[in-house]
């Protein structure tokens, strides 16, 4: 039930957060239970007429303590929620997206581009689910229950050998469900708990009643015995709740961990100088399985420039820009980065480095924040709303409320999501940008805005670009073009289309 490998993967800040939620919400029951003894020593006071100003004024203040203080706790622990929910939410993405460029292309021989999107969005938010939600339930019930049947060993022994007996049938229920997946019987469990507490909880309150006759327990005992029958299986009940929705969860955890298992190719070590990215290709080819995508390409893209590759749709423009990510990596010939040979540099180098975008690049259904600090989650939300402004969408933004609101909630057109991605890219600040047919398939309003900004980020930011594209119209401007026809690459106007 619990994942204990999921709380290595995620560190020690996060686990530290879980048990933080697990501390708030217990703390909250011991001032719950405060209240409820303070509460039994006034009503026993008042009916043994033993009651003075006093002692009503201890009473008063030891149950606005304890009401404030729950009340803190409470807040606490949803504030610690999600925290974790958030902090969870971005390592998982983190880990998803590490991994794909550690494996490179290989991994579509392990699941599909549509498993990956899964896996960054609702199994995302099921891990998240599992992490902030179940396991902080499980540790509390654990911590809650044992506390209260240890109060109850001290006031009546065989009351609480009763409940210990039945909290171990209650556990050996909730495994079998978990093991064998028959979720309609968790509410049978949930009223038998409910129907037990409150039978064995009256047959107590009828033995005390006779004990209280023969002065062998007090009356406030008595009513303290009665509230822990009532609430000692409250816990338990709490994860009869989520019972069914942790074990889909728990489900999406065991899909993360089967994808993260993967085995991963050898990694070059070598970083890269810190200046203008330049690249040489020197006669590179490629092939899928025994097909020649790419033959002999030559090409060299100076530091600081834009760079167009022009061919129509399947003529491997997006295979170079997988080669250049690692995600193609059987290639022959040899990619040069300032120098550096690309097999030999390290994929964290690499992912610095470089951003690549495309048409179909993700948008989260997350607010536009969380969408954003995937390019950059330290970025402040002064970085945020300039990257907006930069890509023209900050007035629209505002007008909706804010960065806190959803792609969705802010209207975006199709060219907006597409100038939604652009600004995370521009968050994350690397030297070199590839940019594969980002402008297909929008507006042509949106399409010239994109534009725009590519070339500012080369002249006026120094960054180096590679366009993408089989628009010939979109690389006007660009301070070189290449071409790919039939798997060649020479310089746009001088393949054999055009001899």
């Amino acid at each position: 039930m619990i994942k204990t490998r999921l709380l290595g993967v995620m560190g020690r800040q996060q686990t530290l957060e879980v048990i933080q939620e697990i501390v708030w919400k217990f703390l909250s029951l011991l001032a719950h239970l405060v209240l409820a003894g303070s509460i039994a020593m006034l009503i026993t006071d008042c009916y043994y007429q033993h009651l003075s100003v006093q002692h009503g004024l201890i009473y008063a203040l030891i149950a606005v303590l304890s009401v404030s203080s729950r009340l803190i706790f409470v807040k606490l622990f949803f504030d610690s929620k999600e925290t974790v929910a958030e902090d969870v939410s971005n390592c998982v993405r983190n880990e998803v997206i590490e991994k794909i460029l550690r494996i490179g292309n290989p991994y579509i021989y392990h699941l599909t581009t549509t498993h990956v999107g899964e896996l960054l969005t609702e199994d995302c938010e099921l891990i998240e689910a599992y992490y902030s939600e179940f396991l902080p339930i499980v540790g509390y019930a654990i911590l809650g229950t044992g506390t209260m049947t240890m109060l109850l060993f001290a006031i009546d022994f065989a009351v609480a050998t009763v409940f210990l007996v039945a909290i171990v049938i209650a556990i050996i229920l909730f495994a079998l469900v978990r093991k064998y997946e028959i979720f309609s019987y968790i509410r049978y469990i949930k009223a038998i708990l409910e129907a037990f507490s409150y039978g064995v909880a009256s047959f107590a309150l009828i033995g005390d009643i006779k004990d209280l006759g023969q002065s062998h327990i007090g009356l406030e005992w008595s009513m303290i015995l009665f509230y822990l029958c009532i609430e000692v299986f409250k816990p338990l009940i709490a994860i009869s709740d989520m019972l069914q929705d942790g074990i889909i969860s728990g489900k999406a955890v065991d899909e993360f961990f089967s994808f993260f298992d993967i085995r991963e190719p050898k990694e070059g070590k070598d970083g890269i100088p810190n200046e203008p990215v330049r690249i040489v290709f020197d006669k590179v080819a490629f092939k899928y399985e025994s097909e020649n995508v790419i033959e002999n390409a030559t090409m060299i893209i100076k530091g600081s420039t834009a760079v167009g590759i022009y061919g129509p749709e399947g003529a491997g423009k997006s295979t170079i820009a997988g080669i250049l990510q690692k995600r193609n990596r059987n290639y022959s010939g040899s990619i040069k980065i300032n120098g550096t040979e690309l097999s030999r540099i390290s994929q964290n180098t690499l992912f610095k480095t470089l951003t690549y975008v495309n048409a179909d690049s993700y948008v989260l259904k997350k607010t536009i924040e969380e969408n954003l600090q995937i390019g950059n989650p330290q970025a402040p939300e002064k970085r945020i709303v300039n990257a907006l402004m930069v890509v023209g969408l900050w007035p629209q933004v505002k007008e909706k409320g804010g960065i806190k609101m959803t792609p969705e909630q802010c209207d975006f057109t199709e060219g907006q999501m597409r100038r939604l991605v652009f600004a995370r890219a521009l968050l994350k600040n690397s030297k070199l940008y590839v940019f594969d047919d980002i402008t297909k398939g929008i507006d042509d309003q949106s399409k010239q805005d994109i534009l725009k900004l590519i070339h500012q980020l080369s002249k006026d930011m120094g960054r180096t670009i590679l366009l993408f594209s089989d628009d010939i119209g979109c690389l006007k401007g660009m301070d070189g073009i290449y071409e790919i026809a039939d798997g060649v690459v020479g310089e746009y106007g001088k393949t054999k289309v055009h001899n």
